[in-house]
């Protein structure tokens, strides 16, 4: 009698082989291991957190046009920069739009079967990337508009 030890995944498995059970272990499949879920996890809590950040970014400029603390440019050269504004909430926006495809594409991945995760991933890839970029763009408007601000602040003699 034969005794072969054969390893399938982690697990040592015990095999009595002898004549025709060659042929049915040689033949054996392997079986995938089922795929984690962590990565949907992590893009779900960095989409969160880039969301809330984007609405703090929405909520403080329109705090920063709407309020009277701060000492509002005279030129209407200068005030026009405020237009600036505009683009960067549609960017942002289109950011937390992403950010909710990011979430959407987490909970098909929890009700898919393993078959169809590979193409979850991509989607997932692509989603997330979308919204970092478009949040990388309303951050550099909102970088250009207080660089101008700055820049009046310094040298304007009003």
């Amino acid at each position: 009698m034969n005794t072969n030890r054969i390893h399938v995944g982690a697990i040592p498995v015990l095999f009595v082989v002898e004549g025709w059970m060659r042929a049915a272990v040689s033949q054996a499949t392997t079986v995938k291991p089922e795929r984690d879920l962590k990565i949907f996890e992590a893009a779900v809590s960095l989409s969160n957190t880039l969301t809330s950040w984007a609405l703090v970014m929405i909520g403080g400029s329109i705090l920063a046009i709407l309020s009277t603390s701060y000492y509002r440019p005279k030129s209407l050269w200068f005030r026009s920069t405020y237009l600036a504004f505009v683009p960067a909430w549609v960017f942002l926006s289109l950011s937390i739009y992403s950010g909710t495809r990011v979430q959407s594409v987490y909970l098909a991945a929890l009700y898919s079967h393993n078959g169809s995760l590979d193409k979850l991933e991509a989607a997932l890839n692509s989603d997330a990337y979308a919204q970092i970029f478009r949040m990388e763009v309303g951050l550099c408007l909102f970088g250009l508009w207080i660089f101008a601000y700055l820049m009046w602040w310094i040298f304007n003699k009003e």
